[in-house]
């Protein structure tokens, strides 16, 4: 069984409506790219039921032990 190392990292976004700003963590198998952050964009608006586009990660950093 292969163990995966996993990449922690912590965001903030902001939305265009009422929600604001806000932040949030993820996991990833490995080191995130442009795409990746863009479906986690999509994963925001679907929890808040924001219309698509709506939601931008503005800044992210991995979380150091």
């Amino acid at each position: 069984m292969t163990r995966y190392k996993w990449w922690f990292y912590v965001f903030n976004f902001s939305a265009d409506n009422k929600v604001g700003n806000g932040n949030g963590m993820r996991r990833f198998k490995k080191a995130p790219t442009v795409l990746d952050w863009i479906s986690v964009a999509r994963d925001v608006e679907k929890n808040y039921r924001l219309p698509k586009g709506s939601v931008v990660v503005t800044n992210y950093q991995p979380v150091t032990k």
